[in-house]
């Protein structure tokens, strides 16, 4: 049997998007029985504290100095915050929760990587460990990460892609407080 290209291209492809997409069920604040479940933010809790951390001892020289130079901890710092703020749920003075965040991974392609290459010169990522701390005890524990491989004429700049990416990130840490 012989498949033409458009019926590829349009029956295939966007089947193939359709199982890539993220999975309702896999959320962590949806129960089995499609009931949510509470928060730690949703128990009236605020954080009063965040500290990121890059794990100098996991990444190579290049990508620490990258990471540096980009600012990445304070970014992630301040979208964290925002986001937090935006739910009311940050409170420097009264707050109870402690984040510590490790970056444990971060890439950045060049920007001429990037544009020349896109996708092709893998993928920019970040990834985090999570401690929740609340009285000085660990209460949660969790693992995230974002990745990108825009380039090319959409995001150029790494500043432009380490700062989508970290948006994301901090958006993705607070979903799972």
């Amino acid at each position: 049997m012989f498949l033409c290209p458009s019926l590829i291209a349009f029956v295939f492809l966007p089947l193939l998007l359709y199982g890539c997409a993220g999975n309702p069920a896999a959320d962590k604040s949806v129960s089995d029985k499609g009931t949510v479940k509470a928060t730690l933010l949703s128990k009236g809790r605020s954080v009063k504290n965040i500290a990121v951390n890059l794990n100098e001892s996991n990444l190579k020289k290049e990508r620490v100095d990258t990471a540096k130079t980009y600012t990445l901890t304070s970014r992630i710092e301040n979208n964290v915050q925002s986001n937090l703020q935006e739910k009311g749920s940050y409170d420097s003075k009264n707050g109870d929760i402690t984040l510590n965040i490790n970056i444990t991974a971060f890439r950045l392609r060049s920007g001429s990587s990037a544009f020349w290459l896109g996708a092709m010169a893998g993928a920019d990522v970040i990834a985090v460990d999570v401690d929740v701390e609340a009285n000085g005890e660990n209460i949660k524990s969790f693992k995230t990460d974002t990745s990108t491989i825009l380039g090319g004429m959409a995001f150029p700049a790494p500043s432009q892609r380490v700062n989508r990416m970290s948006k994301e990130l901090a958006k993705r840490i607070v979903e799972n407080l």
